[in-house]
């Protein structure tokens, strides 16, 4: 899989091999596939302004979210086994569940739950979403009661918490994600890969909303 390489074949990225997450990581496709009602990784405002919040995969037919970690290597010490069993120990409503991850270079990547409402920033900068008092309240009590459960678990901080890391479900519940795992971290991470991606779509400040 990894020496087929051709335009018109996705390009195959890794596996997890890891029960009972078990599954075949490949290429994302922006456009969908050619069957109606193919899901996105992004979504469209009222006025057709395109807003891109997540890189996306399949796993068990269901769409699951993809962060590519800028390493090299990540080696399978006890520390890391370590991390991946606090990931998977962490299970709460206000936290983007994780699902697994491929450690195959040059594709390292953590799979978790895909919330198809994108992250708060979208939402902030969504003008259709009437963002009234109590949605407001709705959301801010989600982002405490998911920090608040982090900071008493084995994982203990978040460390990069902003509206790019919080993302929406399809019930508006808000949930925190991109957190634990810091031996995938990399000081590249301190950037925001949400401001990149802005930068290369249509921009128009007026539709920015202060929360």
């Amino acid at each position: 899989m990894r020496d087929v390489q051709f335009n018109h074949l996705t390009r195959f990225i890794g596996a997890c091999i890891d029960p009972p997450n078990i599954c075949i990581v490949t290429e994302y496709c922006p456009r969908g596939s050619l069957q109606r009602g193919s899901s996105y990784g992004s979504i469209i405002t009222a006025h057709g302004k395109y807003q891109l919040f997540a890189k996306t995969g399949y796993f068990k037919g269901n769409l699951v979210a993809i962060k590519h970690v800028s390493k090299k290597r990540i080696e399978l010490t006890r520390q890391v086994l370590f991390e991946l069993k606090h990931m998977r120990d962490v299970q709460f409503n206000h936290l983007t569940r994780f699902i697994g991850a491929c450690i195959d270079p040059p594709n390292i990547c953590i799979v978790t739950e895909y919330c198809p409402r994108g992250s708060l920033q979208d939402i902030l900068e969504n003008e259709s979403i009437n963002l009234d008092w109590m949605f407001r309240y709705s959301l801010i009590n989600d982002i405490v009661k998911g920090m608040a459960f982090l900071h008493n678990s084995y994982i203990g901080s978040h460390g990069s918490l902003k509206s790019s890391n919080c993302v929406v479900d399809s019930r508006f519940v808000l949930k925190i994600t991109d957190y634990g795992l810091a031996s995938f971290r990399s000081s590249n991470d301190n950037e925001d890969s949400y401001a990149l991606y802005a930068s290369l779509l249509p921009w128009d400040q007026s539709l920015y909303r202060s929360f």
